[in-house]
């Protein structure tokens, strides 16, 4: 597993909010989207090679860039890097988008940012767009994306919702790759995952944390886990903090 020297998540249930910082990080991400946040990112120290779409892009100390709902990225490290990624709720924006931006700058304020740094982050932020990547035409399509989304831990086979949508297995792997960016069984497990973070900082054990998301068993859990997070659910379950918290974090910058 690669190694990350400080990772931590700040989070609180009735805030649109989550921060992550991680520093001086080796991990790289997979391909994956997040379905119900904007995420505002910014390069603390080092680089890393972000890809969007079908762009990879090098962003060094001081980049900044921002991902919509449902937008495919990767991130992968080319050497140790620090990062502050800020996830904002997508209803929070959509339907409040002054009071939310708000909130934010008074959030980056606790971060003790730079001015630049801040102004650079709100930038990124433009007026929230429709989701633009929701499967379009078939309505069963959109269907099937809505089951994995909130019903992941679901035992629906690609073909059985390949045949609820009256397409060929293969002819439906396709078009939900073209609308979603993800491959079905790609977009269970990260949804999977993420559940089983949400669960994670209920207190619930590791075990049951693993059958309540619909994997085989706790090994099986946690190989998924570290494969989209780069840490283990237990190393994850100790990086979470209250948001409350935020302004102890101390951000090494370049």
């Amino acid at each position: 597993m690669p190694k990350a020297a400080n990772i931590q998540y700040f989070s609180t249930p009735d805030q649109p909010f989550e921060v992550i910082i991680c520093q001086n990080s080796t991990i790289s991400y997979p391909l994956h989207n997040h379905i119900s946040v904007y995420t505002v990112g910014l390069v603390l120290q080092g680089s890393l090679l972000l890809g969007v779409g079908e762009q990879t892009s090098l962003c060094q100390a001081g980049s900044a860039f921002v991902l919509p709902p449902y937008q495919p990225h990767f991130i992968k490290a080319q050497a140790a890097y620090s990062l502050l990624t800020v996830c904002i709720d997508k209803q929070s924006l959509e339907q409040q988008p002054e009071p939310t931006r708000q909130r934010l700058r008074q959030l980056l304020d606790n971060l003790k940012l730079t001015k630049t740094q801040k102004n650079r982050l709100l930038a990124r932020l433009k007026p929230p767009q429709s989701d633009q990547a929701q499967p379009k035409g078939n309505p069963a399509l959109r269907q099937a994306q809505k089951q994995l989304e909130k019903h992941p831990e679901s035992s629906l086979s690609v073909a059985e919702l390949a045949q609820a949508a009256y397409l060929s297995q293969y002819h439906f792997i396709r078009c939900f790759k073209r609308a979603v960016g993800l491959t079905p069984h790609q977009f269970q497990l990260q949804n999977r995952v993420r559940r089983g973070q949400r669960l994670l900082q209920e207190k619930n054990s590791i075990i049951k944390v693993a059958l309540l998301t619909g994997f085989y068993d706790q090994s099986h859990f946690d190989k998924n886990f570290v494969k989209m997070l780069g840490l283990s659910p237990s190393r994850y379950r100790q990086a979470c903090r209250p948001l409350s918290e935020i302004a102890t974090a101390n951000l090494k910058q370049a």
